[in-house]
């Protein structure tokens, strides 16, 4: 998705206003919905899946270059939680367990996946424009699956926020992390059997 023309911000905050931040406008962004059972396991975790995930366990993310998000206020509220070792960096406001967004552990990557939940005081579609892909759609819950599309674009396009944030240093400005590389929160690492239980609740620890 190329960038768009409105210029100034996009408003971030968690549920009960704690943690409030901003997102740079105009940028490249991805606008997707993701079904992973990680994604679902995540919502799960923060006791919020009927806020974070749609009808068929779809989670909605707007992926854009990490440098363009700022905490303005309550970023000591800021949690990560990793689902296992190998596991994505998925971090929240652990004031109200609200969603922020998902990143790699390598902050030289650059972009993050913002969770829908966080940027709902504002449409989304000004700032960031249509849902351009539904991935991972194996997983989506419900008697019917939705189609999956957009996958090969959405990685050209975060290949690209990738490949921008490198060339301008971008991920030095990343708030998710210090100047070294680390996380600026521990993060919390679940163990195996939570995560099972976590990604399949419906079948407990026996999958």
């Amino acid at each position: 998705m190329e960038s768009n023309g409105r210029m100034g911000r996009h408003s971030l905050a968690c549920r009960c206003g704690a943690l409030r931040g901003h997102v740079d406008l105009p940028g490249m962004s991805n606008r997707a919905i993701c079904h992973c059972r990680s994604c679902q396991a995540f919502a799960r975790y923060l006791g919020r899946p009927e806020e974070v995930l749609d009808d068929a366990g779809g989670t909605e993310v707007v992926q854009v270059a990490a440098s363009r998000v700022h905490f303005d206020q309550g970023a000591e509220h800021l949690a990560v939680v990793k689902l296992g070792e190998g596991g994505m960096l998925r971090w929240f406001a652990g004031c109200c367990r609200t969603p922020i967004g998902n990143t790699t552990t390598n902050p030289r990557l650059g972009f993050v996946g913002l969770v829908h939940s966080c940027l709902a005081g504002q449409p989304l579609q000004p700032s960031f424009g249509t849902v351009a892909a539904r991935v991972n759609t194996e997983a989506a819950t419900g008697d019917t699956k939705p189609a999956g599309h957009g996958l090969a674009a959405s990685l050209v396009r975060i290949l690209a926020i990738t490949a921008g944030e490198w060339l301008r240093r971008g991920h030095r400005r990343s708030p998710f992390f210090t100047a070294v590389g680390a996380p600026v929160v521990e993060p919390v690492v679940l163990g195996a059997d939570e995560v099972k239980r976590l990604r399949r609740p419906d079948r407990g620890l026996q999958l």
